[in-house]
């Protein structure tokens, strides 16, 4: 299960960054290359996370207790 607490801490990393680096944009100290490559990265993980995440062993509302 270490993964899932690594997976965890990434995202949570990620939500800290987010914010910040959504101000560097603002104040132009991001490159619109960085930009472009940070936003396919994302674009690609999203789509890879949407396509793992799916099946009914992630569906847990609908789950019994055992």
């Amino acid at each position: 299960m270490h993964e899932i607490v690594l997976a965890n801490a990434a995202l949570a990393l990620l939500e800290k960054l987010l914010p910040i680096i959504a101000e560097r944009v603002k104040s132009g100290q991001v490159t619109p290359s960085q930009q472009t490559d940070l936003r396919k990265r994302y674009t690609a993980l999203r789509a890879a996370g949407d396509a793992a995440f799916t099946g009914p062993e992630w569906e847990v509302e609908a789950r019994s207790p055992a």
